[in-house]
């Protein structure tokens, strides 16, 4: 009695993390609120939620707070003053990063963890259950583990994800240990030896459970609750609950998100860099005059608090923006996405919008000195001007026979022309002229035909036509 009663107050400490009052506030709204299990000294929390006033140890919290000490008493109050919500959340000290079985938390002290060269060993020899303390990327969050012989005691491990912003959603992932299987909800998949590194990835983008990058596992269309899934658009909260223990089992933890566990080659206690995900779409075309909104983001790290993150947009001439702009040149926009941690790491990635020109080159074609000529007269070419809004444009000048044979006569590429119609090995005797003329050689219908376009394809047409006669 006494061990199901210990265990039925961890498991309240970590999943509700000391509720104490509810006052005045529809209860939905109280349960969307989402915590982590403790909080991690030295890092940044902005833990608002909308329609609701926030507070920390008593003092008013507008933005983010830093947590130091050994708890943070977190209350929420409605606009009137009236409390909905409090909670106490222990503080925990992770040395600065260097404490990575810090990180996982279990206040009822069930799982011992142990940081060995290629991994985190989570022992235990109860039902019970481990909370990580910061929020991960959902866009591709990696839960590496092996089982290890003669320890896999225990009926089964489950991973859930809690939504960062919304705890009533929640998605478990079930690992069968006897049955080697996967499942979630309804849904069931075979895994492979659990003692060789069983490489879990849930994918948000997809929304579904892979084994490694290229399997599909299952495909998560519910949450726990039996409700639509849509997603975890801010993050999750991962607990790892371990359930028919029968005696001393550990399960190995190799990685989490993008961060190998392990102190193997560890020169700083934090050698991964930070993850960035787009929140809002990054627009991969624009357009001339579109207004460039700067999309919103998250930034992610397994271990470290995040220091700096940017995104900046350099446009074609070089200016950067920071903020909102008008798009006003053609050309390619290299928005930059930056983040660093505390240990300083670094991540940039590079993603090029490309702002194309839908602006045909200006042509104008001089008239034909004739409309009627004689077979073997010389036909001369009108000239022409063009330009392009860009600069570069091209000219194709081609002529088109009486018996619907088409040639190609000149084709100008910004100035520099080639002067097809002089070409020997192309066309015969009879039919050269000189640079500017061709000589006709049916009797029929001619037309020339000016083809004017830029590299974007942009075109203007322009045609003339004249007679022959014998």
């Amino acid at each position: 009695m006494k061990k199901r009663v210990s265990l039925l107050l961890a498991c309240l400490l970590v999943l509700t993390l000391c509720l104490t009052a509810m006052v005045g506030a529809e209860k939905d709204v109280v349960n969307t609120i989402s915590l982590p299990a403790a909080l991690i000294k030295g890092h940044s929390y902005d833990l608002q939620i909308a329609d609701a006033s926030l507070s920390v140890n008593g003092e008013s919290c507008e933005g983010t707070f830093v947590a130091e000490g050994t708890q943070a008493v977190i209350a929420y109050t409605d606009g009137e003053g009236s409390a909905i919500a409090s909670y106490t959340l222990p503080v925990v000290d992770t040395k600065d990063s260097a404490d990575h079985c810090a990180y996982f938390y279990d206040p009822s002290g069930a799982v011992s963890k142990v940081e060995n060269e290629n991994n985190i060993a989570l022992s235990f020899s109860q039902d019970s259950t481990v909370s990580f303390l910061t929020k991960l990327n959902p866009e591709d969050l990696a839960m590496y583990f092996t089982a290890v012989e003669g320890k896999t005691n225990f009926e089964s491990v489950s991973f859930t994800m809690t939504d960062a912003q919304n705890a009533t959603v929640k998605v478990t992932f079930t690992v069968d240990t006897a049955a080697k299987t996967v499942s979630q909800g309804s849904q069931k998949a075979e895994l492979e030896d659990l003692n060789d590194i069983v490489q879990l990835r849930y994918k948000d983008a997809s929304q579904k459970l892979m084994l490694g990058n290229d399997k599909a596992l299952l495909s998560c269309e519910k949450d726990d609750s039996g409700e639509a899934f849509q997603g975890f658009p801010g993050g999750v909260y991962l607990t790892v609950s371990f359930a028919g223990v029968k005696g001393a089992s550990t399960l190995n933890m190799t990685r989490l998100g993008n961060h190998a566990l392990g102190h193997k080659n560890s020169t700083s206690p934090d050698m991964t860099e930070p993850t960035m995900v787009f929140t809002s779409a990054v627009p991969s075309t624009m357009y001339m005059d579109d207004v460039f909104a700067f999309p919103a983001y998250e930034v992610y790290d397994v271990l470290s608090p995040v220091t700096e993150s940017s995104v900046t947009v350099e446009a074609p001439d070089g200016t950067v923006y920071t903020e909102s702009f008008t798009v006003s040149q053609y050309g390619k926009y290299k928005l930059t996405s930056t983040a660093k941690d505390a240990c300083g790491n670094q991540a940039k990635t590079v993603k090029m919008i490309f702002v194309n020109d839908d602006v045909a080159p200006e042509l104008t074609v001089s008239q034909m000195e004739s409309t009627s000529y004689k077979v073997g007269d010389a036909v001369k070419i009108p000239g022409y001007t063009v330009s392009d809004n860009l600069g570069e444009y091209n000219v194709d000048v081609i002529l088109f026979l009486p018996n619907s044979e088409i040639r190609l006569l000149t084709h100008d590429a910004t100035g520099e022309i080639t002067y097809c119609l002089t070409d020997s090995s192309l066309y015969s005797a009879s039919f050269i002229g000189d640079n500017s003329s061709f000589k006709a050689e049916q009797a029929g219908k001619y037309t020339i035909r000016y083809v004017a376009y830029d590299d974007q394809h942009n075109r203007v047409v322009q045609e003339l036509s004249f007679q022959v006669h014998w």
